[in-house]
């Protein structure tokens, strides 16, 4: 488990060798953290959020029930719906 922190504390090193969780780990965190700002846009939250997961327990389950939440209707402060009508994509 030890490639997990390797990653964080090796961020901007660019000596030495990865192993391959290391690296997938950093392939998936970006998108894995931008997929995750624009569902908590969808909900009309700030990306800030997101930092609730660093609370154990707690702060995983309370954005795992944000995930779930249906988004606002029509359009909110980070834009229009991603499951807006043409018609609705319009209006905005």
């Amino acid at each position: 488990m030890h490639w997990y922190t390797d990653v964080i504390r090796r961020y901007a090193d660019f000596d030495g060798r990865a192993g391959r969780p290391e690296f997938w780990w950093l392939v998936v965190f970006l998108p894995g953290l931008g997929v995750d700002i624009r569902r908590l846009h969808d909900t009309d939250r700030s990306g800030w959020w997101v930092l609730l997961g660093l609370i154990p327990l707690a702060g995983g389950l309370v954005l795992l029930v944000l995930f779930a939440l249906a988004g606002t209707p029509g359009p909110g402060w980070y834009g229009r719906s991603p499951s807006a009508t043409p018609v609705e994509q319009v209006a905005y």
